[in-house]
């Protein structure tokens, strides 16, 4: 049995991806610099997660065409309301993300984990949630956020802008 929760994160964006795109027929599955632009990874990581889904046997190839998929329903692995809304989640603005309540939970566990403090200096004013990483967005595990006040926050920010400029 495939359990949703053991998928990878970019497994799970392109699945719910191509599962819309493919409905109850079969689908040519979309060349990989569709699915990366679509689903907001990298073309590598695109290739990657239609190779283990494949694996997975999620992307199960017809035999009329081998080029034609059926994608395999999850439903009966985990309810497709959750999956669309882990989906739709993903796809927001991260401006609009951030006023979920989604986020604001997520927001208030990594501040209730870390103690009400920020996770380098140990303040306590002015605390913000920084995402580690966006990969998870939507479906963030307890690692991808840190907790840091605001000076922090913005040297971390002023220390990101001048290794990217």
């Amino acid at each position: 049995m495939i359990d949703w929760l053991n998928l990878h994160q970019n497994e799970r964006v392109v699945y719910l991806y191509v599962y819309k795109q493919a409905g109850n027929s079969t689908i040519s599955i979309p060349d990989r610099e569709t699915i990366a632009e679509e689903c907001n990874i990298n073309k590598n990581e695109a290739k990657k997660a239609v190779e283990g889904l494949k694996e997975r046997q999620l992307f199960m190839a017809t035999q009329e065409k081998p080029d034609l998929y059926k994608v395999i329903p999850l439903e009966k692995y985990a309810p497709m309301h959750i999956c669309s809304a882990i989906y739709k989640l993903s796809k927001l603005k991260y401006k609009d993300y951030l006023s979920t309540e989604h986020w604001q939970e997520v927001r208030r566990r990594a501040l209730e984990y870390a103690g009400y403090s920020c996770q380098l200096c140990n303040s306590k004013i002015r605390l913000n949630v920084h995402h580690r990483t966006y990969k998870n967005r939507g479906n963030e595990l307890p690692t991808d956020v840190v907790v840091l006040c605001q000076a922090c926050h913005e040297k971390f920010h002023d220390i990101g802008e001048a290794a990217n400029g």
